[in-house]
């Protein structure tokens, strides 16, 4: 589970700042405060932790993203970093909770909440210097240097000047890398020259840490007992080995370590420490040379046990942004036949084009669309989602023409006798014909189109001939109830709607968070009646007063996030909710007075 994001000199944002992401996440603010920098931020993650062939462009120099479509321009690294300042390292960081990591550690991480992994981007630079000769950086000039009664020198000589102007001199790469433990740093690791990434430090006397060598040497050596005479010998020999590892870091996150080359891994690669080892392999200690043993066990064991734990760090919150799903500020409004939306439109993704292929073929998702739809405390529209069967009047034709002939023929196991002439039949039964038309024409698989009916007349409509409204925030109700275990982001998902579907859409993602589904929401928005309704139901479930077949939800369960600006820079604050449901501390201003304002003098 994601529960925290952090963000660092990107866009608005300046200093590093941690913002904790619960099941349902809210995030307000004025226009242009840097709410959806937040959201960009994820999208930046998600991208660049996609495994991509190293031959292309630097995965954070990125313009525009799939997952983005056209809702999401990050301009390149130039554009986001804070005040175009490419002097600046951006930082992201992903906090995932510690009890979600299955390594065979998981004992030592018992009192532990989270665990976060931070990374560093920015560009390798250089000083613009200016080259003069000596004579002309002395103010002599070419005709001083030709007439001998100057004295001037015979041969110039080059010489720089610094100018105190940097510019890069590499694509945007990761620097640095940051493990923490309830942000408390147990790791930091960094480029150096050379392209190679190299431990910095490991706090060894953290818990964690202090934990994961105790337990390796009491399994895989002899030592029945590490005494703290032992761990010194050990924390010893671990800052002798950060200097001879190296780091794998891949696109985005470390996932494993190696000897360097001067360890006698031979001309080629690094060698990758082997995970076998730490099962394979058994140390004896000896009391005789008790320090010298502990030290060889620790050279061996140390690195795969901290590879292990990085590598399953890694992983987990790779798979976490592998999860996330974005729907932008304005839905994609596809043509009035749906049956032909194009999946090539780049679009697709953020506009949530391809969530109404999920109501062409999901039947439970448009049972649900449709009972929101027709709620009446809810949309309390006449119109309900129906499927129908395209097909080619060539198809259509063919079909029937083989089943006049069947008729005829007798073939159609119609009469058990002899044939009778088709004149004969529909004399007998006039329905006959067209009943056995229609079922064979429903029977024929064509292309699904969705289309709307007016229930109390039975007449079809198209998306475009209700309101806007519906098209916007249908994607919304789709993502909602057809996802599962997903981190669905979403720009304004009230848009278009009154206020008081506003407040029912809160509904929606309480049941699709705490509910079956286990969605986790993070949503930008300005609705104050969706807020309103989330603050309700956790006072309702305080109160013991939920509507039926409404789950329970907490103020662990939603963060409120208030992004406001500071100067030059935007801050976030998390508006906490007590168990009632209500503020701890007061609004920060600009959203709930406004009502107030209009209604009383």
């Amino acid at each position: 589970m994601l529960t925290g994001l952090m963000v660092g000199n990107f866009k608005a944002f300046a200093d590093t700042q941690k913002i904790k992401i619960k099941p349902i996440t809210l995030i307000f603010g004025a226009n242009s405060a840097g709410k959806s920098s937040l959201l960009h931020a994820l999208l930046l993650l998600n991208h660049a932790s996609q495994r991509r062939d190293s031959s292309m462009p630097s995965q954070f120099d990125i313009t525009k993203m799939d997952i983005g479509g056209e809702s999401v321009d990050l301009g390149g690294f130039n554009q986001y970093v804070h005040r175009r300042d490419v002097a600046r390292k951006t930082e992201f960081g992903v906090s995932v909770k510690a009890q979600d990591l299955k390594g065979g550690y998981q004992s030592l991480l018992k009192s532990s909440k989270e665990i976060t992994a931070i990374i560093r981007v920015g560009v390798e630079q250089e000083e613009i210097k200016i080259k003069q000769s000596w004579a002309e950086s002395k103010g002599i000039s070419l005709e001083d240097i030709k007439d001998p009664s100057k004295k001037a020198p015979g041969v110039q000589k080059t010489v720089e000047f610094p100018t105190g102007v940097l510019r890069a001199i590499s694509d945007p790469r990761l620097e640095a890398y940051d493990v923490s433990i309830d942000d408390e740093v147990i790791a930091k690791m960094s480029l150096r020259k050379g392209g190679i990434f190299r431990l910095d430090r490991v706090s060894v006397n953290h818990p964690f840490i202090r934990g994961l060598v105790e337990n390796m040497l009491l399994a895989c050596s002899s030592t029945e007992k590490i005494t703290n005479e032992d761990f010194d010998i050990a924390q010893d020999e671990i800052n002798n080995l950060l200097t001879l590892l190296e780091v794998k870091a891949d696109v985005l996150l470390p996932y494993a370590i190696a000897l360097s080359k001067k360890e006698g891994a031979g001309a080629g690669e690094p060698s990758e420490i082997q995970p076998e080892y730490q099962t394979k392999q058994f140390m004896f200690i000896s009391k005789e040379n008790r320090s010298e043993d502990l030290r060889k066990a620790v050279r061996l064991l140390f690195p795969t046990a901290l590879q292990s734990f990085l590598k399953d760090l890694s992983q987990k919150a790779e798979n976490i942004l592998s999860k996330v799903i974005y729907l932008g500020p304005l839905r994609s409004y596809p043509p009035r036949h749906l049956a032909f939306v194009s999946e090539s439109d780049p679009n697709w993704k953020a506009g949530g084009g391809y969530l109404w292929n999920v109501i062409k073929r999901d039947a439970s998702v448009r049972d649900r669309v449709n009972e929101w739809l027709s709620d009446k405390k809810k949309l309390s529209s006449p119109y309900s989602f129906r499927i129908n069967n395209l097909v080619t009047t060539e198809d259509a034709s063919l079909r029937v023409s083989k089943l006049i002939e069947g008729i005829v023929e007798g073939e159609a196991g119609v009469m058990d006798e002899s044939p009778v002439s088709l004149f004969d039949l529909v004399m007998q039964d006039p329905s006959y014909l067209t009943d056995k038309t229609d079922e064979a024409l429903t029977s024929m698989r064509g292309v699904p189109d969705p289309v709307l009916v007016d229930v109390r007349s039975g007449t079809e409509v198209s998306h475009r001939d209700v309101g806007i409204g519906i098209s916007q925030v249908l994607p919304v109700l789709v993502a909602a109830y057809s996802s599962k275990g997903k981190i669905l982001a979403m720009e304004q998902p009230e848009i278009h709607l009154h206020p008081g579907l506003q407040a029912e859409l809160g509904d929606v993602f309480i049941q699709s968070t705490v509910g079956d589904n286990k969605n986790s929401f993070i949503l930008e928005t300005h609705s104050e009646h969706l807020v309103l309704r989330i603050m309700r139901r956790i006072r309702e479930t305080y109160e013991n007063k939920l509507p039926p077949g409404m789950p329970p939800i907490k103020p662990e369960d939603v963060s409120i996030l208030y992004v406001e600006p500071d100067g030059a820079r935007s801050i976030v604050r998390e508006m906490e909710l007590n168990e009632r449901g209500d503020f701890v501390k007061a609004w920060p201003g600009g959203f709930f007075e406004e009502s107030l304002r209009e209604v009383i003098p």
